[in-house]
């Protein structure tokens, strides 16, 4: 089966009163591209190699912006964070604020309690300290008595949600961001600052423990949190990723507040380098990070680092796309051609981008719509199909498999396949995925339905083949009619993965085929008792008991197949079909029937009518309660949702699927009417199976409901399993 397709968009959301663009107006209007990957699980190491090309990390999210074609070319700076000098107005900023911490009656009866001494009062008349003064007011380094004014207090948190923080979210985002209230969500938050695949962990450096990872730099005054700053911890890095402060903390500007405390803690924890993001010269707003000094840029070309100064500065006035590199090879180029070489000479000194194809975002994105490869593009920053062949071992890349790791090599078509194929398993492994548009436009009131309906006239593939998956936490984007956008979870901007998940067959059709086996296998099996076992003999009570179970169980899971199910998923891939059908028809079909029906059946001979009784009456228990339980479980989901509420009610108490054991239940009834090793064997697998089934249902409601969910020790037998 060759390899399904994936492609990543960004979804867009308006209000109804807007007017939608068509994909094609989207891509003539582009100013800019970027190139991203989502990831569920990536080392520090590794996001450090990729920050130094020009990545960086929102969420799950990984992205690089095209400098070359973007409008706005974002250009990745660093500072070493030793060697910064704070300028005038901000070392007047944290003084300030350690004055408001500290308050006037602190510092005058500090003075009194605590003398500084003329050595350390020339000091500080003289020079600014930064790794003193950013902690000068910090309750751990405040000498007491007497009491300061407010108790400061800065900790480094891992970064996971809380009411606390999510409110200090609301207040930015409404205050400084303009948001509305229906804007600003608790799944937004999550998935925006709280999120987030770098694996954390702990390093000696110097001797010293080093944290890495992602975490929340949180800033509270007399307890109450007041700012927050989102941090990447990386091996050679501090990396601001976002800052809130409360609007009511707005004038003390905590944007220089923090900055010189992350650029504090690289020179404390031994990160070296406070990495601000990216640096935009055309967008005023963003030179303040040049203030910073001194910074370094990222070559877009040669990935060196160059000082943000006169020089650099200039070309970025006087262009959008600069590279030092290439503006000093330009140079050595025209100092050493020939005289009569005067077109090259001319390009040279133009800056002739020749080597870069399809300079603006429009003509690139159309280009790969119709088949380009990336690899054509040369983005800056995104490495060459020669580099990835020489450096990555691409066979050796790990695939799952059907629940089995696979090195790419070793499945069959690998070595038919190009890197430049987009549809090869190598092509896949290998390059940027395309094949989508940059994003899709659907009303945030729209049916969640709507989003599989564009992607699906977009991409030509049918709606029934697509998964649709949230670029944030890869949850399902539910299918839906009667889920909106907004419902999901998606907002402006959120980023989706999209799966062709090949030839596809409704659920509801594989259960009845599977149950139909059975159903038909037995009562066949049984009228052609003479021609199977060769004989005429009557079949016994027992026997005609085993039929009518066997029967009206199948026939009960007909019935709720048919008018009582909803499934949370609408197709399956259709080569299940196979595997469920083979299951039910082979184990409990002619299984089950030809070891109930014969001669020399148990269920032939006479048996013990208690435990006939007890038989029948646990296969009318177990049969009942399970019809019970299922009824349970579609009432927790409303008519076209896949949403679900928590289950309550007959055996939810005890066990994660009371509907699995009740199943069991009625099958031991009917092991005790026919005494048959086959239903014993059955019994042993469907259990097994079911148990499996029901641990995955576990987790997940564990993971879907979290604290509202009551945890069970038991997921299908109480006191066993």
């Amino acid at each position: 089966m060759p390899p399904s397709l994936i492609f990543k968009l960004l979804l867009a959301q308006v209000n109804a009163n807007t007017q939608l663009p068509t994909i094609k107006q989207q891509w003539a209007s582009h100013k800019g591209a970027s190139y991203y990957f989502s990831s569920k699980s990536l080392t520090v190491g590794v996001y450090q190699s990729l920050v130094d090309r020009g990545w960086r990390r929102s969420g799950t999210i990984f992205y690089k912006p095209d400098v070359l074609r973007h409008c706005c070319p974002h250009y990745t700076i660093r500072l070493p964070a030793a060697e910064l000098k704070p300028l005038k107005d901000q070392r007047r900023t944290v003084n300030k604020w350690n004055d408001f911490v500290l308050g006037e009656d602190y510092k005058k009866g500090a003075a009194k309690i605590h003398p500084v001494s003329k050595e350390e009062k020339a000091r500080l008349k003289n020079g600014f300290d930064l790794l003193q003064e950013i902690h000068r007011a910090d309750l751990d380094n405040v000498k007491q008595p007497p009491e300061p004014a407010h108790r400061f207090e800065v900790t480094l948190e891992p970064a996971e949600f809380s009411k606390e923080k999510f409110e200090l979210f609301h207040n930015y985002q409404s205050h400084v961001h303009k948001e509305k209230s229906s804007e600003i969500s608790q799944s937004g938050f999550k998935r925006f600052l709280c999120t987030s695949p770098l694996q954390r962990t702990i390093r000696q450096v110097n001797g010293n423990p080093q944290q890495l990872g992602s975490y929340h730099q949180c800033y509270r005054l007399d307890g109450r949190l007041i700012a927050m700053g989102v941090l990447d911890l990386l091996p050679h890095c501090v990396s601001g990723v976002y800052l809130l402060y409360h609007s009511d903390y707005e004038k003390w500007q905590f944007g220089k507040l923090s900055a010189l405390r992350e650029a504090a803690l690289a020179i404390e924890g031994g990160y070296e380098y406070y990495y601000m993001g990216y640096y935009i010269h055309s967008c005023t707003k963003m030179r303040y990070k040049g203030d910073y000094k001194p910074q370094h840029v990222l070559d877009p070309e040669s990935y060196e680092w160059n000082p943000l100064d006169g020089e650099l500065k200039r070309l970025l006035d006087r262009k959008a796309y600069v590279s030092l590199s290439r503006e000093r090879a330009r140079k050595d180029f025209v100092a050493s051609a020939q005289k009569n070489d005067v077109d090259a000479i001319h390009d040279h000194k133009n800056d002739v981008l020749e080597d870069f194809p399809l300079p603006t975002a429009a003509e690139a994105g159309n280009a790969v719509q119709n088949g380009t490869s990336l690899f054509d593009l040369k983005i800056p920053g995104v490495m060459t199909e020669e580099e990835i062949e020489s450096t990555v071992d691409l066979g050796s890349t790990p695939i799952r498999v059907r629940g089995r790791l696979a090195e790419a090599q070793h499945l069959l078509s690998w070595d038919d396949g190009d890197v430049r194929q987009p549809h090869s398993i190598k092509g896949i492994i290998g390059r940027p995925i395309k094949g989508l548009p940059d994003s899709i436009t659907v009303d945030s009131d729209a049916p969640a339905s709507e989003i599989f309906r564009k992607i699906a006239s977009v991409s030509k593939f049918s709606i029934h083949r697509l998964r649709v998956t949230k670029g944030s936490d890869g949850s399902a984007v539910p299918n839906a009619s009667g889920v909106t956008v907004h419902e999901t979870g998606l907002r402006n901007k959120s980023a989706v993965d999209v799966k062709d998940l090949g030839a596809q067959i409704s659920w509801r059709t594989v259960f009845i085929v599977e149950y139909l086996g059975p159903l038909l296998i037995h009562p066949l099996m049984y009228l052609a008792r003479p021609y199977i076992y060769g004989t005429n003999a009557p079949a016994t009570q027992l026997q005609k008991l085993t039929l009518f179970m066997c029967v009206f169980h199948f026939a009960k899971r007909e019935y709720e197949t048919i008018f009582v199910h909803r499934f949370s998923s609408a197709t399956m891939p259709a080569r299940n079909i196979v595997k469920n059908s083979g299951y039910y028809w082979v184990l409990s079909g002619f299984n089950l029937a030809y070891w109930s029906y014969g001669p020399n059946s148990p269920a032939a001979r006479a048996s013990n009518p208690l435990l006939t009784y007890l038989g029948v009456a646990l296969f009318v228990i177990g049969e009942m309660c399970n019809f019970s339980t299922h009824l349970t479980l579609r009432d927790l989901r409303r008519p076209g949702s896949t949403d679900r509420g928590i289950p309550q009610g007959l055996g939810f108490n005890l066990v994660t699927c009371p509907n699995y054991m009740f199943e069991a239940i009625a099958w031991i009834g009917v092991a005790l009417v026919n005494w048959s090793l086959s239903t014993v064997i059955f019994i042993i697998v469907a259990v097994g199976q079911m148990g499996v089934w029901a641990w995955k249902k576990e987790k997940r409601y564990r993971k879907e409901f979290g604290d509202k969910y009551k945890r069970k020790r038991y997921a299908i037998l109480p006191g066993i399993w």
